[in-house]
């Protein structure tokens, strides 16, 4: 098996790919799949992404009666991951509606979707935090009452960098003295970042309910291209949960718009993304993909632009290339945001990314990061 590892590539590994198919496929092909990977099956080394999909593994193999000598291990797993997650979603639904007293619409994202409408079991799909959404115009008051039921913005200084920051950012990461964890959202998509950038989300959404709490969550089809567009990047952790979502969505009674999906990719230029995650689920897990449908991503016009911000994003990112790879991506938010797309305007970008003071701090602080990087420190 993978031992643990600094830099994971968006398309899983070879026991990585065992894995899921163990733990998604039916019948004959998750047989042969968990015999080739019990071979040498060991828990304790497995990565952590790739220990994240045992409660499904464990609950795939009990369902195809495929025999498992590792029943007791990965039971437990299972068992920890539905209390973690009933705990989570009941600390959070207080919030969701102390949100909606003030007007403040959410949308839930990412693991609480895809639990309730998807999975629909909680010891299936851990979760390491709670993401939601808020209208990109109520952000600002909803981070205010956040901090005041005891929520702390993982900022470096909250009060006088919140503006600057949420013009540049898709989302805040906040945790509270119970050692809860949530991801506040105010874009889908880091890359997009204009202010109207996610009403057709809003405008499709569907309802769904957290602990009796009625808010709402994107409907499949866009379900399915976030999944597969937050998955198709480089991660610290290895990010192969996005595959076993993927392959939950599209196995689900719920109807996938093609058309609609197509129409996203091409709206907001990620199309190579969506592609290679298609075409990745349609031959290594056996996944139905409409079949003109990769076809048609196939003629869409790519700019040069695009292929550099995807070769970016799913590439480790190192001490020399940090800053090229932020450069890579800036046209993009320059044009979303209104900003100068020369270099000017990506200093002043970075100084409101990063919450300096000063403009004369950037260089000083790239290099500061780029150090960090060279030598293994990790960043605040």
């Amino acid at each position: 098996m993978d031992l643990l590892r600094d830099y994971y590539d968006w398309r899983p590994s070879y026991d990585q790919e065992l894995l899921l198919k163990a733990a998604l496929l039916k019948g004959l092909p998750a047989k042969q799949s968990w015999e080739e990977l019990s071979k040498d099956f060991d828990i304790s080394i497995l990565d952590y992404g790739s220990q994240r999909l045992l409660p499904l593994l464990s609950h795939n193999l009990k369902t195809n009666q495929i025999n498992n000598p590792f029943s007791s291990q990965l039971r437990k797993l299972y068992v920890d991951t539905w209390a973690k997650n009933q705990i989570l979603f009941g600390r959070i639904s207080p919030l969701l509606e102390s949100l909606h007293e003030v007007g403040i619409s959410t949308l839930v994202l990412k693991g609480a979707s895809l639990i309730v409408s998807y999975y629909k079991n909680f010891g299936l799909r851990p979760m390491s935090d709670f993401d939601f959404l808020v209208p990109t115009d109520q952000a600002y008051e909803a981070i205010s009452l956040l901090r005041q039921q005891g929520w702390n913005p993982q900022l470096k200084s909250p009060d006088r960098s919140l503006v600057s920051y949420l013009s540049v950012n898709y989302a805040i990461h906040f945790s509270n003295p119970a050692k809860c964890d949530l991801d506040l959202h105010w874009h889908v998509f880091g890359a997009c970042l204009a202010a109207d950038a996610d009403l057709d989300f809003w405008e499709d959404a569907v309802p769904i309910e957290i602990n009796g709490i009625h808010t709402l969550a994107l409907n499949p089809t866009d379900t399915l291209f976030h999944t597969c567009i937050h998955g198709v990047r480089w991660n610290k952790m290895a990010p192969i949960r996005w595959v076993a979502d993927a392959v939950i969505i599209l196995n689900s009674a719920e109807k996938i718009d093609w058309d609609r999906l197509f129409a996203q990719a091409k709206k907001r230029h990620l199309t190579l993304p969506l592609k290679d995650a298609l075409t990745y689920l349609k031959d290594h897990l056996d996944v139905e993909i409409q079949p003109e449908f990769l076809e048609n991503l196939n003629r869409i016009p790519v700019s040069n632009l695009e292929i550099r911000e995807h070769r970016t994003r799913t590439k480790r990112p190192g001490w020399s290339s940090y800053i090229p790879f932020l450069w890579a991506n800036y046209p993009r938010i320059a044009l979303d945001t209104g900003r100068s797309s020369n270099l000017l305007g990506f200093i002043e970008y970075l100084q409101a990314f990063w919450e300096l003071d000063y403009i004369w701090q950037v260089p000083f602080y790239a290099a500061l990061r780029s150090l960090k990087r060279l030598f293994g420190i990790r960043s605040e």
